[in-house]
Formats: structure tokens, C-alpha cells, sequence
């Protein structure tokens, strides 16, 4: 131990504490460049308090991004562009109650073509992954794919 330093571990929010302020950046060592990531915050009606309770690189080198809201209430996977900082909803999940915050989100080693989409091949940047949920009241495992831009 370091004379003079403590530490103090806990989750946030602490309980009685205001709530802290989370920002996310991706900084680009060689370029010396930090880029803010900007999700965006439920359905843009007020500002709500933003939780970025995991984060993940995804396949394609974008980052997955799973926030909640202070209630806890709703659940948001994120795709963002490290480049630019813009980030896009992909999958919001939402109770009356309480939304489990998991850590089952798990990429498959090469993309699922989705059914209905007529191409041959997906195109680069494409990947597929797996994400639970509980919307039907029980765990469930879903197979979910990102198509990159044809």
C-alpha cells in the first residue's frame, strides 16, 4: 500500500450521492485525437440520466455500447463509430419494473445472414452476435445481425 492513498470501491450510483456525470472517449494514441461518443438518450423526449453500464469492441472495430437509465428501467445496445463519436440504437429493451443489465452479449466468429435479405454474401463489417432478454418474462437468448452498408 501507498502511504497517504486509500481507496474506496463501490457501484454507482452511490447510494445517496448525486448521481455522477458518464461520458465515454476513444482516444487515438498515434494521432493524439480523443472522440466523445455520443448515444443517444432513450426517445430524445427530455433529458433523462444516462448510465454506459458496459462497453464492448466490436468485430467490425466499432464499440457496442449498453446503457440504462436511472430507474433501471430500460436497457440500450448502442453501435458506435469510434471515428466520429455518432452512435446508433440497436436494440432498447424496456419493463414497468426492473431491466437486468447482463454480460451475455457474444459475437459469432463469422455473420449470420439474416432471413429476407437477398444477397449472396454479407459485406464486410457485417457480424452477428448473440444478446439476452427477458421482454417475455423469461431468459431467452436472441441472434441478432448487424449488416454493414451494401
Amino acid at each position: 500500500a501507498t502511504p497517504g492513498v486509500s481507496q474506496e470501491d463501490h457501484r454507482y450510483p452511490f447510494a445517496g450521492a448525486e448521481n455522477p456525470r458518464v461520458s465515454l472517449a476513444v482516444l487515438n494514441l498515434e494521432l493524439r485525437k480523443t472522440v466523445w461518443m455520443r448515444p443517444s438518450i432513450g426517445d430524445g423526449e427530455g433529458e433523462r440520466e444516462l448510465y454506459i453500464a458496459r462497453v464492448n469492441w466490436a468485430p467490425d472495430g466499432s464499440l457496442l455500447l449498453q446503457t440504462q437509465d436511472r430507474a433501471q428501467s430500460t436497457l440500450e445496445l448502442h453501435r458506435g463509430d469510434p471515428a466520429t463519436g455518432s452512435c446508433q440504437l440497436m436494440i432498447r429493451e424496456e419493463s414497468r419494473i426492473w431491466v437486468n443489465l447482463h454480460d451475455d452479449l457474444r459475437f459469432l466468429p463469422t455473420p449470420r445472414k439474416p432471413p429476407g435479405l437477398n444477397v449472396d454474401s454479407l459485406p464486410p463489417g457485417s457480424f452477428s452476435f448473440l444478446w439476452s432478454s427477458e421482454r417475455t418474462g423469461y431468459a431467452h437468448l436472441y441472434l441478432y445481425t448487424y449488416v454493414a452498408e451494401l
